[in-house]
């Protein structure tokens, strides 16, 4: 299954739009994404300013996808057999009107 996202805004708003899409998800893509989950809102982040004049956006492009299949020693149980995972990242500034 596979999964993409790609948001611009501010770091927290692309944040709750990260937690935003992980409600959205289901089976196998949900698996996968939240798997990738904290490590994307971590490097989201990693950008910031502690000064006010300027407010850091960020664009985010991300997009994964994998596979499962039955565990022969689990009957029922679903064993993740491979997984990829491409994210992009960038940080301007922008004046927000």
């Amino acid at each position: 299954m596979s999964w993409s996202i790609t948001v611009i805004g501010k770091p927290e708003n692309v944040v709750a739009a990260l937690e935003a899409q992980s409600a959205k998800e289901s089976g196998q893509c949900k698996i996968e994404f939240d798997d990738a989950l904290p490590h994307l809102v971590g490097l989201v982040r990693q950008s910031f300013n502690e000064k006010p004049e300027f407010t850091p956006m960020v664009r985010l492009e991300a997009s994964g996808s994998g596979c499962a299949s039955s565990d022969s020693n689990a009957p029922g149980v679903m064993r993740q057999t491979s997984r990829s995972c491409q994210v992009k990242i960038e940080q301007f500034y922008a004046k927000l009107v």
